[in-house]
């Protein structure tokens, strides 16, 4: 186990990482109550969205999206484009904007995140395809990385973006239903950024070819294609791991259901926070263990499961014989 020197817990971040639906949600929870901050301005899957922002924004200018994020290739191995997008990052993490990360009280500390002095991060699975990047800005930063079975994680995708598109709010082109729209989308949000941003999109909103916007399909309404999506995200995560090594630990979902908190204290001990077995035990009690290989308990997902048993990444995470 890695053991954490206190003096240079400022020296970085803890980026976490791992596919859609594989559990960052819940592992970033529980991280964050155990300590360590990750973000002000959150969405509901606990994403900061100053850095989801900027992981969005660089994959698109790519001609790509979170179910297509190869193409961000492009930009990495363009040397000089990859430089200028590092600089960018800089200057923001550094800047007035990390207000939206830091909130009010820490931002009047702190001013930019490289002077943090406790333990923080993000979570935002597209982390693994822009990793190079935040590397360039924080060079010592640690990854924490889950992963799931491809079955449980290509049925939760499908399930998600069928029930997206039949969603009648969605096809409800109305003011009334447009307000709707925005006010689920603040959620627990500060209200002062969210009028800010609300503010900031009101013109675009008013294009009437905005409406296409939801009309927008995912490559993972079906289990084949959110399967391939699968391979495509966990194959680039076990780059990355292999290349970070002693920086990087790798949990398997499954494997955190069954003991939670062993692995949850290794987890608290690599990100360098200061939590208790008492405080452990008390956030491993909420987890729902039987979501461990829910594919098992439909017919349908355990054929498909045979016909994707021998992918190779399956075999190399040890779930090809279940």
């Amino acid at each position: 186990m890695i053991q954490v020197d206190p003096s240079i817990k400022a020296n970085y971040p803890v980026i976490i990482m791992g596919m859609h639906r594989s559990g960052t949600s819940i592992l970033t929870t529980m991280l964050r109550e155990c300590g360590l901050f990750v973000g002000w301005e959150l969405d509901e899957t606990q994403e900061a969205l100053f850095f989801r922002r900027r992981n969005e924004k660089l994959i698109g200018i790519c001609g790509g999206r979170w179910d297509n994020p190869l193409p961000v290739g492009l930009l990495l191995y363009n040397s000089e484009l990859s430089g200028e997008v590092t600089s960018s990052l800089k200057r923001d993490v550094s800047s007035f904007r990390v207000l939206s990360f830091l909130g009010l009280r820490l931002y009047w500390r702190f001013r930019t995140l490289c002077a943090m002095d406790s333990p923080w991060g993000w979570k935002d699975p597209r982390n693994a395809f822009l990793l190079p990047l935040w590397l360039d800005v924080f060079p010592s930063a640690r990854v924490v990385h889950i992963v799931r079975n491809g079955v449980d994680v290509a049925r939760s995708l499908a399930v998600r973006e069928k029930r997206r598109i039949g969603n009648p709010a969605r096809k409800d082109h109305s003011l009334q239903g447009r307000f709707k729209r925005r006010a689920s989308q603040m959620g627990k949000r500060p209200w002062l950024l969210y009028f800010l941003e609300t503010s900031q999109r009101f013109l675009e909103h008013m294009s009437p070819l905005h409406r296409y916007n939801r009309m927008r399909v995912y490559g993972c309404d079906t289990l084949e294609g959110a399967f391939q999506l699968w391979n495509t995200y966990v194959a680039r995560e076990m780059e990355v791991l292999a290349q970070l090594k002693d920086r990087a630990i790798s949990v398997r979902y499954e494997d955190f259901l069954e003991a939670p908190e062993k692995i949850l204290a290794r987890l608290v001990d690599f990100c360098g926070l200061d939590a208790g077995l008492g405080r452990i035990s008390g956030l491993c009690n909420r987890l729902n263990k039987q979501r461990k290989y829910a594919f098992l308990e439909d017919q349908g997902l355990r054929e498909f499961y045979q016909e994707v048993r021998g992918c190779p990444l399956m075999e190399r995470l040890g779930y090809s014989d279940l």
